[in-house]
């Protein structure tokens, strides 16, 4: 077994704070970027919006693959070079967005910022594994998922000014610019973080059999009953709640702040609960009853309410699952896990947003739809509490 360092609280600060700081480039900038721009990119290369289908698809693949692949990028190259690798990648992206004007060229670079985030992504969980106590991963992950969500509304805040007044190309050139601040800051904060052993160590650790796919199957639930809610969203909103469009932008920055203050709540709830797989039980129902009130009611303040608590237990969940592993499993194990885990979710995202899609155009409203969500999340609940306790294995 690896032996955990004894970090003081200041240099917590300093890992959670590097981690968090760097997260914010691929998961933030490349995705919440893309999303804004899109209807401008679709403006001017002329693309449909079946093309435009497409390429939400393909970024979607891409990140699937790449979550499998990071799995073997972490342990051949460590996790710190992976992660630097892939930072410094989607800053280069960002770059020639801004100089690109090929569509096919644009489509490709957009599509590798999805396969850049996942590179990133997955070496959180060893890097915290090998730098933090077990009792303090579940926070410290928690921490780190706020990242993106505070891009997303840094993005949404000078994107519109400088469209207006510039155009679309000059956001990704400002991306870029961030991006090389942050990769200055964070970078040397990054290999200053003290591991307990080489990066790709591994342990001798015995995992029950069918431990990781259980933890499979509930993510897939989970990225199957939570993800179409946030998907269509901003569609209910305004096509079943009458929301103009300010309003339903005040839903979306609403669920905004919510990403950004899940990292402190979840860890509250779990350093409440003591254990992340009790999280999970209280994560999973809460998502359900938040998915429900979205096509229960149609009082404003109510669905202003859905909008933040999605924000807030959405992002949540992408701590979670690596809280859990990084406290049952060792460094290898969970870095393995985590990476089929994050497919798994990225599965299940795919497939519901496929079924909500073609259900919605058949039945004509979304309320058995996301009744057929929160039966999802019910399963994904039963998962969670069939997994073992956390460190019991």
């Amino acid at each position: 077994m690896l032996v955990q360092s004894q970090s003081s609280p200041m240099s917590d600060n300093r890992i959670l704070f590097s981690l968090l700081l760097l997260q914010v480039i691929p998961y933030g900038f490349g995705c919440s970027t893309f999303f804004i721009l899109a209807p401008e990119m679709k403006e001017t290369f002329g693309w449909s919006y079946s093309q435009l289908g497409y390429i939400t698809a393909m970024n979607n693949i891409s990140l699937l693959v790449m979550s499998y692949a990071a799995i073997w990028s972490t342990l051949f190259l460590g996790a710190r070079r992976a992660m630097t690798l892939a930072l410094l990648f989607s800053t280069t992206v960002f770059f020639l967005l801004y100089l690109n004007h090929s569509s096919v060229l644009a489509i490709c670079l957009v599509i590798s910022l999805m396969a850049a985030g996942a590179v990133a992504w997955i070496p959180i969980v060893p890097l915290i594994s090998m730098s933090m106590a077990p009792e303090k991963r579940g926070r410290a992950l928690s921490v780190v998922c706020s990242g993106p969500p505070i891009s997303m509304i840094l993005v949404s805040f000078f994107a519109p000014h400088i469209i207006a007044n510039y155009g679309w190309h000059y956001v990704w050139g400002m991306a870029g610019i961030l991006s090389v601040a942050i990769v200055a800051i964070g970078l040397p904060l990054l290999f200053q973080i003290p591991l307990t052993d080489h990066e790709t160590a591994k342990t001798n650790q015995k995992i029950p059999p069918g431990l990781t796919m259980m933890c499979c199957a509930m993510t897939f639930a989970n990225g199957m009953g939570d993800m179409p809610a946030l998907t269509f969203m901003g569609t209910i909103l305004k096509d079943s709640a009458g929301f103009t469009v300010a309003e339903a932008g005040r839903g979306w920055f609403l669920c905004g702040v919510g990403g950004v203050l899940s990292g402190p709540f979840l860890g509250r709830v779990i350093d409440g609960f003591g254990s992340a797989r009790k999280t999970l039980l209280y994560l999973m129902p809460a998502l359900g009853v938040t998915t429900a009130l979205f096509v229960l009611t149609k009082n404003e303040y109510l669905l202003y309410l859905a909008c933040f608590s999605m924000g807030l237990h959405h992002m949540a969940v992408y701590g979670i699952h690596g809280a859990y592993l990084s406290r049952t499993m060792g460094v290898t194990q969970s870095t393995k896990a985590f990476g089929l885990v994050s497919l798994s979710y990225g599965l299940g995202t795919v497939g519901g947003n496929y079924l909500v899609g073609g259900c919605r155009d058949v039945a004509g409203d979304f309320f058995m739809i996301f009744m057929g969500l929160c039966f999802m999340l019910g399963i994904a609940t039963l998962f969670s509490y069939l997994l073992p306790e956390d460190g019991a294995v």
